[in-house]
């Protein structure tokens, strides 16, 4: 059975909120606790794929071209402690609060993860699974035990760097793109329900961004489904090498 995203995303949310009111959010968060339910997501879509469960590692160093780095997930039939045989890599982040502060080096991270893998293995399919909330968290409420989305950062411009570096389809250049990002953008409601929005019709409806970029954006926008990040990685190993090699038949 294909791992269904939004259950995922849902039981990311509770943890947030209950860590929230707890007092102990800061906590939670620094220990993967959290993002955890990310992870699995794409652990448990890729096993949905029969991608064989001895080659799907968690948290496994890899060599890249300038550094030694963990890898969130890490395809590789290789069971050495630092991994220079990758086939896949899928990293994971979410960001909640705090989204416009420390979007310039964040965002300098994700290209410079994928400059470290690509420089040193060109043919490795290499995805992003990020994150974020239509508004973000008050980062003075979440002190307090408190809840409360209302930071309106520029999510247009989420979207358009994001979608600068994703795409990525040959070998021989664009080091600094991935093959694949899934951009998980979520509209909380007030009784702490919530949406996967990959309509941008409804970003404009509430306000979120503008009717022009909706025109400039709106197939573009494609290309960060989320619900497709990890298909679309398979793909694009199978056309660079024998599929067979990572499937369990």
């Amino acid at each position: 059975m294909k791992a269904d995203l939004k259950n995922y995303v849902e039981q990311f949310l509770e943890d947030y909120i209950k860590g929230t009111s707890k007092g102990s959010i800061n906590n939670a968060i620094r220990s993967q606790k959290i993002i955890d339910h990310i992870h699995q997501y794409a652990v448990d879509y890729l096993k949905s794929k029969n991608v064989k469960n001895s080659y799907i590692k968690r948290n496994r160093k890899c060599q890249g071209f300038f550094k030694v780095k963990e890898q969130d997930i890490l395809i590789t039939k290789s069971d050495k402690k630092i991994c220079t045989e990758p086939e896949i890599s899928i990293n994971v982040r979410s960001q909640m609060s705090s989204i416009q502060k420390n979007f310039d080096t964040l965002y300098e991270r994700l290209i410079a993860e994928s400059v470290n893998l690509h420089k040193q293995y060109k043919y490795l399919p290499c995805g992003y699974i990020y994150l974020i909330p239509t508004l973000g968290l008050d980062s003075s409420a979440l002190k307090k035990g408190k809840f409360k989305p209302n930071e309106s950062y520029d999510l247009e411009k989420y979207i358009s760097s994001f979608y600068k570096i994703t795409g990525r389809k040959s070998v021989k250049g664009d080091d600094f793109k991935y093959e694949s990002i899934g951009l998980i953008i979520i509209d909380i409601r007030p009784n702490n329900s919530f949406e996967i929005i990959n309509d941008l019709k409804y970003l404009n409806e509430i306000g979120r961004i503008s009717d022009q970029f909706v025109r400039d954006f709106n197939s573009k926008f494609m290309r960060l489904d989320p619900f497709k990040t990890i298909d679309t990685l398979l793909e694009i190993y199978g056309q660079r090498n024998d599929i067979n090699e990572i499937i369990q038949k």
